[in-house]
């Protein structure tokens, strides 16, 4: 329930909203409850990522990126090595989903991936790595 920059939350907790912008700066930014694996844990992935590489693939150091095809512009030194289809399993390292909405992730060992490389996410939007168990898995 929402009035103005007041909200009440279901367990009766009241916040104040501090936005000059108003309550809209925040549609789409918040997960819904069981819907987003939280950082340190096991999630599965609801939408196709293309995964791209500087140089070999899990080499030391080698920046790769796990990204929403059309969604991300990748460096044109880039090459694509794989990719993560939707109902692969990671392990999140860090998600940030409501303000930066990046993250870090791993492969499981034997997805589609082509790399056990951790990969960085730019753009990881709530809803895009579900906790195992409300993926049915």
């Amino acid at each position: 329930m929402a009035h103005g920059r007041r909200l009440a939350g279901r367990d009766g907790t009241r916040y104040l909203v501090d936005a000059p912008l108003g309550l809209k700066t925040f549609a789409d930014v918040v997960c819904p409850t069981g819907q987003c694996a939280p950082s340190g844990a096991f999630g599965v992935v609801t939408e196709e990522l293309a995964i791209w590489s500087s140089g070999a693939a899990g080499a030391a150091g080698d920046p790769s990126l796990a990204v929403l095809p059309g969604k991300t512009r990748v460096p044109v030194w880039m090459v694509r090595i794989g990719t993560l289809r939707a109902g692969d399993k990671v392990r999140v390292r860090k998600w940030n989903a409501c303000a930066g909405m990046s993250a870090e992730i791993d492969p499981a060992e034997g997805s589609a991936a082509g790399t056990a490389a951790t990969l960085q996410v730019p753009v990881a939007p709530p809803g895009l790595f579900r906790p195992v168990a409300a993926a049915g898995g």
